[in-house]
């Protein structure tokens, strides 16, 4: 069974005010579980909805609104999202290149894509009404305008909303400095009141916005041995539905049962690539998925349709999501989700792998990250055992774990302190269950480990790490970059005025902030740094920086004393941490061009797809 939610916005009402109502639910419904189950599910959906708008156009000379989608095209958006409509090709047209400005495509079907917001650009932003190649459209942040850059020396950019051209140069025959090596001619540009280019930006490339996708939210059990609905779970979205589904239901194509729905997983039997993507600080898990998706649908390694996105959602008590539906096996029931505190005793506790608060305080952030990369692991080997249909993940070949700002911190100590066998690596202990899942992946599921991230035998995969734009990393030793000049130890008065800068989560020495999923790394290794450095320098980790992310932070002295004075400044001096203390090239660092501090931007960058699906 699955839950459809309407437009709404995060709830902050408490769940024990239903409490009488349940009480007379109980007494009469009395053992009928089927009806007490849709109480149940009626009771409970205040407290399951999430925010989110449709995008509904009733009539072909109108404009995207959010009303009545009754009596035309609809989709869904994030809440902060603009709606902007797609058009699609008449049955006459021969083209599916991007079409050129003002090309607005008559025909008799739309959809619409979703313009992510961006925090540090004010404005409503433009939908630029054109028409991609891969069946979508673009548009600009803001107060930026859609703009076409001509082949004429001067560089003039054709204003797509007043159709006047702009000055790209200085008059001397030079590009804009700001344009200078952006890939496509489709750009935004920032101009003043007399029409003088100020700043031009790559444009966001949107897809026509699946409804269940953004709508839908789902538990995720990260016991592996869950089957009595008693442990934690975490809220995710994904694009292709629930990830479990119950090994009742056949193959792609079987029937809706009374505990399962037909979900698109169920229908593709040949997924090769997943992403899980992690959100920033401000939990719009929903927006990165959405901008993840456009990055998929970019690429050309996978086709689009085998690449399943998961987005988790590290949720806080104030976004009041206080039950979701977990679809597994051969049950569906209503959960309480996991929850982090998010102020104390730094923002964002999840980032660094805190515990979950009561009741799910024994597992951290990072055990949830663990669970669902082993989820997909197990299912892959399901499919061989009959378990599951054939459709899931049997051909996975490679999973991604992404994350940007605050996400990007959370992949970059995830990816130091996971001591998860997906790896690839000898563990003799875990947090829970170590020894039954090693077990139940390697034995039970005749499935072998190599040191290589791969999965050998007729299935393999790669598990890549990807670090974008975070704010501060986790170094590997007491060194900083000291007086602009080199690394090495800071002096003792430096060292004493800020006695946490190479604690946890900007180090590894005891103290600082309370992890204990990083203390059990160090016991694994008895405490060894260096083998802790050692295993982290053979993962596969990329570093994405935005050129442009050079915003001047104001924080923690740990961060801004012995870290850096931007983002882009700070990755650049932990890339090169890693080659002082291993004395060679270790992990990749790539600098995204013309991108600042944008997931949608920088994950949809022919760099950032380079290295995501790439080789």
């Amino acid at each position: 069974m699955m839950m459809m939610w309407h437009e709404n916005s995060l709830l902050n009402n408490n769940i024990m005010t239903t409490r009488p109502i349940i009480t007379l639910w109980w007494y009469v419904c009395g053992h009928n579980k089927k009806l007490q189950l849709l109480v149940l599910l009626l009771l409970l959906y205040p407290y399951t909805t999430t925010s989110f708008h449709t995008c509904s156009l009733k009539k072909r000379d109108q404009q995207p609104t959010s009303i009545d989608e009754s009596d035309g095209v609809s989709a869904t958006c994030p809440d902060n999202s603009k709606c902007c409509e797609i058009p699609m090709h008449s049955s006459s047209s021969s083209s599916s290149k991007l079409s050129s400005p003002g090309s607005w495509t008559t025909s008799t079907t739309t959809s619409f894509g979703c313009l992510p917001n961006n925090p540090h650009i004010k404005g409503p932003g433009t939908c630029c009404k054109d028409l991609t190649e891969y069946g979508g459209t673009t548009a600009c942040p803001g107060y930026y305008t859609c703009a076409t850059a001509n082949s004429s020396n001067n560089f003039t950019l054709t204003m797509m909303n007043h159709d006047t051209t702009v000055q790209g140069g200085d008059g001397s025959g030079d590009a804009h400095p700001s344009f200078i090596g952006i890939p496509s001619p489709f750009v935004c540009i920032l101009h003043d009141s007399v029409g003088n280019v100020m700043d031009i930006k790559p444009r966001y490339n949107l897809i026509p916005s699946p409804n269940e996708a953004i709508s839908h939210i789902y538990g995720f059990p990260i016991k592996s041995n869950d089957k009595m609905g008693l442990g934690p779970v975490v809220a995710y979205y994904s694009n292709m539905g629930p990830i479990f589904t119950s090994k009742r239901g056949g193959g792609a194509g079987a029937p809706p049962t009374r505990t399962r729905t037909r979900t698109t997983m169920d229908s593709n039997n040949n997924i090769e690539a997943a992403i899980i993507i992690v959100h920033g600080s401000g939990r719009n898990a929903d927006e990165y998925l959405y901008s993840m998706m456009v990055a998929s649908h970019l690429q050309t390694t996978f086709p689009p349709e085998n690449v399943l996105v998961v987005a988790p959602i590290f949720l806080a008590p104030e976004d009041g999501i206080y039950a979701v539906p977990v679809i597994m096996d051969d049950f569906m029931e209503m959960r309480q989700p996991m929850v982090w505190n998010e102020t104390y005793p730094i923002a964002h506790t999840w980032r660094y792998g805190a515990d979950a608060l009561f009741p799910n305080d024994e597992y951290s952030s990072y055990d949830v990250m663990d669970a669902i990369v082993e989820g997909l692991l197990m299912l892959m080997s399901e499919r061989k055992a009959g378990r599951v249909g054939e459709g899931m993940v049997g051909s996975l070949k490679r999973i991604i774990v992404a994350g940007h700002s605050a996400g990007g911190q959370f992949t970059q100590r995830w990816a130091l302190t996971s001591n998860s066998p997906a790896w690839g690596e000898d563990h003799e202990e875990r947090h829970w269950d170590v020894h039954a899942h090693n077990k139940m992946l390697s034995t039970k599921r005749g499935m072998k480990w190599n040191g290589n991230n791969k999965l050998l035998g007729k299935n393999s995969f790669e598990l890549r790490v990807i670090v974008a734009n975070p704010r501060s990393f986790a170094y590997l030793d007491g060194r900083r970059w000291v007086n602009s000049t080199h690394f090495a130890i800071p002096s003792r008065e430096v060292r004493e005025s800020c006695p946490t800068y190479n604690s946890w989560e900007w180090g590894l020495q005891p103290g600082g902030l309370v992890a204990p999923y990083k203390d059990r790394a160090l016991e694994l290794l008895d405490g060894d740094l260096v083998r802790l450095a050692e295993r982290y320098a053979k993962r596969n980790v990329i570093y994405l920086a935005g050129m442009n992310d050079i915003e001047l932070l104001h924080g923690s002295c740990e961060d801004d004393r012995f870290q850096g004075a931007t983002r882009l400044e700070r990755s650049s001096l932990f890339h090169k941490s890693l080659q002082i203390y291993f004395h060679k090239l270790v992990h990749s660092r790539v600098v995204v061009d013309h991108v600042g501090h944008d997931h949608s931007l920088m994950f949809q960058s022919v760099e950032a797809r380079n290295v995501m699906f790439g080789d």
